[in-house]
């Protein structure tokens, strides 16, 4: 993709980011260099992508879904 053809970058759905974060941020970093301009902003989707902010979040609003922090190393292997 010629990024530099685009006045603005709409980060849409990225699905499967979480399989490996840093290769996400790798390649959002180069869109925006390339392109100057992202609508959702590298810093902004860096503070997204871990979701430990939830655990804070829940402790002001109570309608958010109470959240866990789980280690990777007790996570079961679930076949959905």
């Amino acid at each position: 993709v010629s990024w530099e053809a685009f006045d603005l970058v709409f980060l849409r759905s990225p699905w499967d980011y979480y399989l490996s974060p840093e290769l996400f941020l790798a390649r959002l970093r180069e869109i925006s260099n390339r392109c100057g301009r992202l609508i959702h902003s590298e810093s902004l989707v860096e503070a997204n992508i871990n979701k430990r902010y939830l655990t804070q979040l829940g402790s002001y609003q109570e309608w958010v879904i109470p959240t866990e922090i789980v280690p990777a190393k007790d996570v079961v292997n679930m076949d959905w």
